[in-house]
C-alpha cells in the first residue's frame, strides 16, 4: 500500500510539471517565434506562467525590409498577441507586412560601364536593372573626335581623335585637317623653353579652329589666353601635344558649340569656359583629375557633359547657371562636390551621386528647381548648408546611414519634399550653432513625413544644424 502512495505521488509530480511546461509552450509559428520588444506592455496569466509583455509598434513595410502591425511580445516564452492583456494570441506570420519590392522609374540611370533603373519610391538602384551597355561595332566621327552611343540608354563613350605620323586616328581613321595658320605664339616658359604656347588668335580669320602640334619644330603644349573673348570661334580642334589649357582661356567665347578635350590635357585653369553661352557640348579627356573653379559656370546652352573616371574633384561653381543641363553623370571616381558647384542647374532633372563622394559642399545644388530625382551614395558623410535648397520639385529622398552632419537649411524651399528616409534616425542633434557636437534630441525621424516636415519647415529644425554620433 505504501508503494502505492509512492508512485501516486510520483506522477501528479510528473503531470503538475508537464501543465507548467505547457502552459508557456513554444511552436514554430505561433507563440515563441517572435522578437525583442521596445516598450512594457503588462502582464497576464497563462496557465502556471505570467507574461511580461513587450509592445511592438507599427512598422511601415519598405522596398527591402518587412514591416509589422502593432503587436505584444512575452519577453519570457516569446509567446505573441494581439492585445496588451495577452487574451489574442497570433503568429509572427500573421503580424509580418512584407516588404514591397522596389518600383523602378523609366527613366535609365548610367555610368561608364552600364545603365540602371532607379526606383521611384526610395531612389536607390534596383539591382536586377544592371545592364552594361550596348554598342554598335562602327564609329561615328567629326572632324575632332569619335564616339559611339548605347542602343538601350543614350550614353556616349567619345573622345578625341589620336591621329598618327601617317595624318589618320589609329581608331576611327578618320583623317587630320590642315592647321589654322596665323595663330600668334609664344615660348611656353613653364617647360624650359622646350615648347610653345598658344597665346592669341593672331591675324588667323578661321572660325574653326585647328591648333597644330608643333611650332617652328617644338611641340605645342599649352593654351594661354588665346581666345579670350573671341565670339567668332565656333569650333576647335586640339591636338594631343597640348597638356594644359590655362585659365580664361575660352572665356566668354559665344560662338562656341562643341569641345572635346584630349586625353593628353591634365590641366584646365579656372573659368576657362566661363560664359560660353552657345556651347551644347563638352567630352573631358582622361588625362583630368579635377574640375576647376567656374571652368563650365554659365554655359547656358550646355547639354551634354561627359566626364571620365580620372576625375576626382568638381569644383567650386564648376556648372554654375548651366540650366539647360538636364542629366550629367558623375563617375564613381569624384570624391567631392564643391561650392555651388550645380547651383542654379533649374534644367538638372535627376543626379546620381555615387558611394565615392565623402562629401557635398554648401549650395552645391542649390536652386536646381527642375531636380526630380537625387540618389545620394553610400560614402556621403555631410551635406552642407543650403545643398539642395530650393529644389522645389524633389518629393523624396534617401538620407544614407553614413551620413553624420547635415548643413543649416540644406533642404529649405524643397516645397514638395514630402519624405525623408533616413537609414539610421537615432542619435540626431540639432543646433542653432554650427560645429558643435552638442544639441537637442531630435525623434520621430523613422517617419519619414515628419522627417521631411523638420527638415524643410521654417517653424522646425530647417535652419539648425544637424549632426548624429556615430
Amino acid at each position: 500500500m505504501k508503494k502505492f502512495f509512492v508512485m501516486m505521488t510520483a506522477v501528479l509530480c510528473l503531470l503538475c510539471s508537464a501543465i507548467a511546461f505547457t502552459s508557456c509552450g513554444n511552436t514554430p509559428d505561433g507563440p515563441g517565434s517572435g522578437g525583442s520588444g521596445n516598450e512594457q506592455g503588462g502582464g497576464s496569466q497563462s496557465g502556471s506562467h505570467v507574461h511580461s509583455l513587450q509592445k511592438h509598434e507599427e512598422k511601415e513595410p519598405t522596398c527591402t525590409e518587412d514591416g509589422n502591425i502593432l503587436y505584444y511580445e512575452c519577453e519570457n516564452c516569446h509567446d505573441l498577441f494581439l492585445d496588451d492583456a495577452g487574451k489574442e494570441p497570433t503568429t509572427k506570420t500573421a503580424v509580418t507586412q512584407n516588404s514591397t519590392g522596389h518600383k523602378a522609374e523609366e527613366e535609365w540611370v548610367k555610368d561608364g560601364t552600364s545603365h540602371w533603373h532607379n526606383c521611384k519610391v526610395c531612389g536607390q538602384k534596383v539591382p536586377e536593372s544592371v545592364v552594361a551597355h550596348s554598342y554598335d561595332a562602327e564609329w561615328q566621327k567629326d572632324a575632332a573626335s569619335h564616339w559611339k552611343e548605347c542602343n538601350v540608354c543614350g550614353y556616349l563613350t567619345k573622345s578625341a581623335h589620336e591621329f598618327g605620323e601617317n595624318g589618320l586616328c589609329g581608331v576611327c581613321n578618320e583623317k587630320r585637317k590642315d592647321p589654322s595658320k596665323g595663330l600668334e605664339y609664344r615660348v611656353n616658359t613653364k617647360d624650359g623653353g622646350n615648347s610653345y604656347l598658344v597665346a592669341g588668335i593672331g591675324s588667323c580669320k578661321d572660325t574653326d579652329i585647328v591648333i597644330p602640334e608643333t611650332h617652328d619644330g617644338k611641340p605645342v603644349t599649352a593654351i594661354g589666353r588665346a581666345f579670350y573673348e573671341y565670339r567668332g570661334l565656333t569650333s576647335i580642334i586640339i591636338p594631343n601635344s597640348v597638356t594644359s589649357i590655362e585659365e580664361y582661356a575660352f572665356y566668354h567665347c559665344y560662338g562656341l558649340t562643341s569641345i572635346v578635350i584630349p586625353d593628353s590635357v591634365t590641366s584646365i585653369g579656372d573659368r576657362a569656359f566661363d560664359g560660353c553661352e552657345r556651347l551644347t557640348s563638352v567630352t573631358i579627356g582622361r588625362g583630368m583629375t579635377s574640375i576647376g573653379t567656374g571652368v563650365f559656370s554659365g554655359c547656358s546652352e550646355l547639354t551634354s557633359i561627359i566626364i571620365p573616371d580620372s576625375v576626382t574633384s568638381i569644383g567650386t561653381q564648376a556648372f554654375r547657371e548651366c540650366s539647360r543641363l538636364t542629366s550629367i553623370d558623375i563617375p564613381g571616381s569624384v570624391t567631392s562636390i564643391g561650392l555651388y558647384a550645380f547651383y542654379g542647374c533649374s534644367g538638372l532633372i535627376s543626379i546620381v551621386i555615387p558611394d565615392s563622394v565623402t562629401s557635398i559642399e554648401d549650395q552645391a545644388f542649390y536652386n536646381c528647381s527642375g531636380l526630380q530625382s537625387v540618389t545620394i551614395g553610400n560614402g556621403v558623410t555631410s551635406i552642407g548648408n543650403s545643398a539642395f535648397s530650393g529644389c522645389s520639385k524633389l518629393t523624396s529622398i534617401t538620407i544614407p546611414d553614413n551620413v553624420t552632419s547635415i548643413g543649416s537649411s540644406a533642404f529649405a524651399g524643397c516645397s514638395n519634399l514630402k519624405e525623408v528616409h533616413f537609414e539610421n534616425p537615432d542619435g540626431w542633434r540639432v543646433s542653432k550653432r554650427e560645429n558643435t557636437s552638442n544639441g537637442n534630441p531630435v525623434v520621430g525621424l523613422n517617419d519619414p513625413a515628419t522627417a521631411a516636415k523638420y527638415l524643410t519647415s521654417l517653424d522646425s529644425f530647417c535652419t539648425y544644424y544637424w549632426i548624429r554620433k556615430r
